[in-house]
């Protein structure tokens, strides 16, 4: 009976302690973009941060970073005094940074993956929202074809190009390539346009990523780390050197926009 009453009491205590436990990780994670924004500009502190110390402001921007990756350690302590050293700030009407939000959808009931950016934007009278900037996965998917070419008959000026009722009618999956070669195919159009013919149907999104290009000489990722300690929550998983043309790069490249706007203190 008495080590009966001890193991009652010791698993109390462990349940006890694992409460504290899991309400200090709560209380210490980054529980939302809008929060992760608001330590990064020393509004919010982590809850392990010394109030006292002298570089608490830059204790605090560590705790941003996903502590599992262990990757680039020096290339993120850069980023971190790079941002103490231009007072970098993240604002949410900035157009400097883009969420990426993986997408399960249907292409004519065939199940496809796509990731569809977004970037904040405001109305004439200041109200906020979030715009799509681009797409990634329509060629990938087999949905558009960017490297095939079809022609249309020399001739067809001279009979008021009546073969385009044919090219257009009967070869919709092709129909792409009648395109001129310096035509680039815009992925955002061609989502926009397949949505609204209800060839293209959401399902759900499977995750959230976020990219950061507000940094001079940098750009970072976001991401959600679910954890139970308190490195958790929104955090930096990946950081990478960009100056100016490799940030237009990226953003042409990786982000699949054809527009897109550069400040002047993010580079």
């Amino acid at each position: 009976m008495y080590r009966f009453i001890v193991l009652l009491i010791s698993i109390s205590s462990a349940l006890g302690l694992l409460g504290q436990m899991t309400e200090l990780a709560y209380e210490a994670s980054v529980k939302g973009i809008d929060e992760f924004m608001s330590r990064f500009n020393g509004y919010e502190q982590h809850l392990m941060v010394d109030k006292h110390a002298t570089d608490q402001v830059r204790q605090n921007l560590l705790t941003l970073f996903d502590a599992g990756n262990t990757n680039d350690v020096e290339l993120k302590l850069a980023m971190v005094d790079t941002i103490l050293s231009r007072g970098t700030q993240l604002l949410y009407n900035s157009k400097m940074w883009y969420a990426q939000a993986t997408c399960k959808m249907f292409y004519k009931k065939r199940e496809v993956l796509l990731n569809i950016f977004l970037r904040t934007e405001q109305t004439p009278s200041g109200l906020s929202y979030w715009g799509l900037a681009g797409v990634d996965g329509l060629t990938q998917n087999g949905i558009i074809d960017t490297t095939q070419w079809r022609s249309i008959s020399p001739v067809e000026h001279e009979i008021n190009f009546i073969g385009l009722e044919s090219i257009v009618n009967k070869n919709r999956e092709h129909f792409a390539g009648y395109r001129c070669r310096d035509i680039q195919i815009d992925e955002l159009s061609a989502f926009l346009a397949l949505v609204q013919a209800g060839d293209l149907t959401f399902d759900y999104c499977e995750g959230v990523r976020y990219h950061f290009l507000n940094v001079p000489g940098f750009i970072f990722t976001v991401e959600n780390q679910m954890r139970t300690n308190t490195n958790s929550g929104w955090l930096i998983s990946d950081v990478i050197e960009a100056d100016f043309d490799e940030k237009e790069n990226y953003m042409f490249n990786v982000l699949k926009l054809r527009q897109w706007y550069m400040e002047k203190n993010s580079y």
